[in-house]
């Protein structure tokens, strides 16, 4: 079983490895950097095992990459820094985590950015399934 440390340090590992991610928010973390900064947002979904007697437990959810920008600019470095992380994950892209690896199930795609306060938001979500080794 991949555990839900394992799938986050496995994608943190990755994003870190962007060359144009700088700061990263982590979760339970009140970091506060300078802007631009990608906060990291682990969304568990549904858990299942393909065996009765199981041993074989297989784990969906998502990484949600939210890119929080200064307000009142151009959006270009926020589609420039959403472009380089769209690039990182692509589909079908498997990443070890743990026993086994996480595998990347769907185009990582940019979701409408927001205004949020004083900030600009856009999140990235990346789609994964675990799978044993």
């Amino acid at each position: 079983m991949i555990t839900l440390d394992q799938i986050e340090t496995a994608f943190g590992q990755a994003l870190v490895a962007v060359p144009e991610v700088d700061r990263v928010v982590w979760p339970n973390r009140t970091d506060d950097p300078a802007r631009p900064f990608v906060m990291f947002q682990h969304v568990p979904g549904a858990w299942t095992d393909r065996t009765v007697s199981g041993g074989d437990l297989v784990s969906e959810g998502t990484i949600q990459l939210t890119i929080v920008s200064e307000l009142n600019q151009f959006a270009t470095p926020t589609n420039q820094l959403a472009d380089a992380i769209i690039a990182a994950f692509p589909y079908g892209r498997r990443i070890t985590a743990g026993s086994g690896n996480v595998l990347l199930t769907r185009p990582t795609r940019p979701i409408a950015a927001i205004r949020d306060g004083g900030d600009w938001r856009m999140t990235v979500e990346v789609t994964y399934s675990t799978e044993t080794a």
